[in-house]
Parts: structure tokens; C-alpha cells; sequence
């Protein structure tokens, strides 16, 4: 007869006794995977990532049956892999809606025109690798048919060895592409930036509404920097991004913002917990005060590495009670 767990009362509660397989014959040690019903095995495998659930689906034809429901598409994360054009194809035709193939190479993308719009709420493909065609195909057929995305991540992409924010056909079609996911898109971010002047802010600042993650790190402008079309291009940023705005990301994005580019933006957007206004040269400590001013409730994150503004004294004086991390 089994050994019962003996528990002292007086205990507290948080303790927790620890289970010896001995007084249990160790019968529950002698369980293999196999023997649990399909049913079981599905919800153990929603807590498996991509990668081991296509393995195991070469374990045995069980495993491939189970391996093949639908319910395991809805959220696909898989790293740094050569990916062959039909697993993305599966991924989309099951109802994927989480989609995350950040540092993968892809090459020879033929996708199908899809009958219904792709369910993709979010898309990461950060520091992926594309041949030309395969990235104008995904465009065509994944990105624009798109209509309920709340998370986009295009950072470092790269299509046959360039940027593909410097490619033509995307910044032709990124207005549509924040028209077709304005009410919905709440994550954005793009770096470098698309150089093709004024469009592609007009687009995020006119469409996406609901926006309440906006990264524009490191920008790379067709036009010179000094340009009064570049100046122009942050006055309509600062003026007219959605007050939702939670976190800005806009480091090194330009030497042309100002101290009154700042006041603007944090009087505009005071539920701001993170903002990054790195190797903006220009700002000066009326930046900080325009911060402070606005920010002080809010404000968890700051970044003012290569400006001219001095933080020495920020946490001792507690202006921004809230600050947990400055850089």
C-alpha cells in the first residue's frame, strides 16, 4: 500500500511539500508522452515552440496528425532557419495569426493570392533576408491584403543585400498598407526609415490612430539633412501624432529637432512611458523642462545620449518620479 503525504497544518500555506516518486511506487515517472490522450497532447503542444513541433512531427504519423491541427497556427515563432516558401504558405492557409520569422532567410516565396484577407494581427520580420521577388511577393500577398493588423515590425529587413525601407515598391505601398490597418495597428516599427520624403509620416500621422508604439530609429533621407522638407517632415510628427502614443522611439532619427519640436510633442502626447530622443544634437535643457512639465506623471523611460541636455541631477531631484531607466 502507497506511503500517504504526511503535512504538518501548522505550515504556511505558501510552503509547498515536495513530491517523492517513491511513495508512489513511482508510477507516475513510468508515463511516456504517448500514453496521454490527443486532446492532451494538443494542449501540451500550444507550450512547444515551432521548431520542436516540426520535429516531432517526424516522430511517428500520431504526432504528425496532431501536429498538423489548425489551433497549433495560430501563433508560429521560429528563429534563424532557411524557411522553404511552403511552410509559410501552410502557416498562412491555417489561420496564422501571430507570425513572428525574426532573422530567417527566405528565398523563392510564390504565395498564393489568398481567397480571404490573411488573419495576421501581428508580423515580425525582423532582420529577415529576402531575395527581391520573394519580398515583393510577401507585399503583394500577405501585407496589403492585410486588415487587422495591431503589430508590424519591418526593422532591418533586407531584400537581395539592401534595406528594403529604400525600396520604391514598399514606400509606395506603405500609405496603403497604413490605410488598409489604421484602426487597428497599435505597434509600428521601421528602421531605417523609408527614405522617400514627407509621404510616409503623413501616412502613420493620417491612418494610424490607434498607435501606441511608433520606433523610427537611425534615419537615411534621399534628401539632404538640412533640408527644409526634412524640417517640415518633423513638424507634421510632432504636430499631428495620435495622443495615444505610449512609447516614442525616434533615436538618432535627425539632427533638425529642436526644443520647440519637443514642447509640442510632449504637450501633445503626455501619456508618453518611454521616449527616445537620442543624437538629437540640437536639444538643450529646455527640452527637459518641457519633459518634466508634461511627462512628470507618466514618464518611465528616457533617452538623451548624444544631446546637449544635463541629466546629472535627474534622479536626486525626483522631477520625474517615475524614471526607472535614462540613457
Amino acid at each position: 500500500m502507497a506511503k500517504k503525504l504526511k503535512i504538518d497544518i501548522n505550515e504556511p500555506k505558501t510552503k509547498r511539500v515536495k513530491f517523492d516518486p517513491a511513495l508512489n511506487n513511482g508510477s507516475i515517472c513510468k508515463k511516456k508522452l504517448s500514453d496521454f490522450p490527443d486532446e492532451i497532447l494538443l494542449k501540451i503542444l500550444n507550450y512547444v515552440d515551432t521548431l520542436e513541433q516540426l520535429r516531432l512531427q517526424k516522430v511517428n504519423k500520431r504526432f504528425y496528425t496532431i501536429c498538423q491541427d489548425q489551433s497549433l497556427c495560430q501563433k508560429v515563432e521560429i528563429y534563424n532557419q532557411n524557411l522553404p516558401a511552403e511552410f509559410i504558405q501552410k502557416q498562412l492557409d491555417g489561420g496564422c495569426k501571430y507570425l513572428n520569422l525574426r532573422n530567417c532567410k527566405i528565398r523563392n516565396l510564390q504565395l498564393k493570392r489568398p481567397v480571404q484577407p490573411p488573419k495576421l494581427e501581428e508580423l515580425n520580420l525582423s532582420c529577415c533576408d529576402f531575395d527581391e521577388m520573394s519580398f515583393i511577393n510577401l507585399l503583394f500577398k500577405v501585407l496589403l491584403p492585410c486588415g487587422s493588423l495591431k503589430k508590424l515590425v519591418l526593422t532591418n529587413v533586407t531584400s537581395s543585400g539592401k534595406e528594403v525601407s529604400r525600396s520604391n515598391v514598399f514606400g509606395c505601398l506603405f500609405d496603403r498598407i497604413c490605410l488598409r490597418n489604421g484602426s487597428t495597428l497599435q505597434v509600428l516599427s521601421i528602421k531605417p526609415w523609408i527614405d522617400l520624403g514627407i509621404g510616409p509620416i503623413k501616412s502613420i500621422v493620417d491612418y494610424c490612430l490607434e498607435l501606441k508604439e511608433l520606433e523610427i530609429p537611425r534615419t537615411y533621407f534621399t534628401i539632404p539633412m538640412t533640408s527644409p522638407w526634412f524640417s517640415q517632415e518633423i513638424d507634421i510628427l510632432v504636430e499631428n501624432l495620435t495622443p495615444k502614443i505610449v512609447k516614442l522611439k525616434l533615436g538618432h532619427i535627425s539632427n533638425e529637432i529642436t526644443d520647440d519640436h519637443v514642447e509640442k510633442l510632449v504637450k501633445r502626447c503626455s501619456n508618453l512611458k518611454v521616449l527616445d530622443l537620442s543624437g538629437s544634437t540640437r536639444l538643450t535643457n529646455n527640452s527637459l523642462r518641457s519633459i518634466v512639465t508634461n511627462l512628470k506623471l507618466t514618464l518611465e523611460e528616457l533617452g538623451v545620449a548624444n544631446t546637449q541636455i544635463e541629466v546629472d541631477d535627474l534622479f536626486e531631484s525626483k522631477a520625474l518620479p517615475k524614471l526607472k531607466r535614462l540613457y
